[in-house]
């Protein structure tokens, strides 16, 4: 059960990632949850612990991906990704 919940929250980073990525100007945590129909509460959580480690950037309630960090965020979640198969 673990691995399966781990998994999934790999594939909301991702999901997150491909989001800001692809938006036009900064997103808020609503907004991002709307789009992916995500639970609104779980977006905020992983948004605030993406923010903490660097993988995003914060501007007041707003959300956004610079190219470096995209790659290195993507990187992060292929890299979680391959551990948990072996």
């Amino acid at each position: 059960m673990e691995k399966y919940v781990l998994r999934m929250c790999c594939v909301c980073v991702a999901e997150l990632v491909i989001q800001m990525q692809t938006a036009k100007e900064p997103l808020t945590s609503k907004q991002i949850s709307d789009n992916l129909g995500k639970n609104y509460n779980t977006t905020r959580v992983i948004l605030s612990k993406m923010v903490a480690d660097g993988s995003i950037k914060q501007t007041g309630t707003k959300y956004y991906i610079n190219s470096i960090n995209n790659v290195n965020s993507i990187n992060n979640v292929n890299s979680i990704n391959s551990n948990k198969k072996t």
